[in-house]
């Protein structure tokens, strides 16, 4: 459900980083001309390499995804902190299913979450 639902939103407004993020959701360790081709016929984005190639460095400079030889995946510790964003939006659901939450209590929360996941 959540492949689909994620397909069925870059359909309609996708950029090439998040693009290249959904294609190694789904499969792993890529190069960047198999993640090239994926986007090319899977997404139908016309791109070139070059631009394909800028943004996995992007990703990988960014700690998005982690590189082995050739080959690039997501990284887990990337797919982790997801994880503990989407399990405290979760608990502040339950907590107050509906009240307002002001965006620097989250970031406060998340901040301390993650330095202590750090330690």
């Amino acid at each position: 459900m959540l492949e689909e639902t994620m397909i069925a939103d870059f359909s309609r407004n996708y950029s090439l980083r998040n693009v290249i993020i959904l294609i190694l959701c789904m499969e792993w360790p890529l190069s960047v001309a198999q993640i090239y081709k994926r986007v090319i016929r899977a997404y139908g984005i016309a791109c070139s390499y070059q631009a394909v190639f800028k943004q996995v460095k992007e990703l990988e400079s960014t700690n998005v995804l982690t590189k082995e030889g050739r080959l690039y995946k997501l990284n887990e510790e990337w797919l982790h902190s997801i994880n503990c964003f989407i399990t405290d939006v979760l608990a502040r659901y339950k907590e107050n299913p509906c009240g307002v939450i002001g965006i620097k209590p989250m970031l406060e929360k998340q901040a301390i979450s993650h330095s202590a996941q750090k330690k």
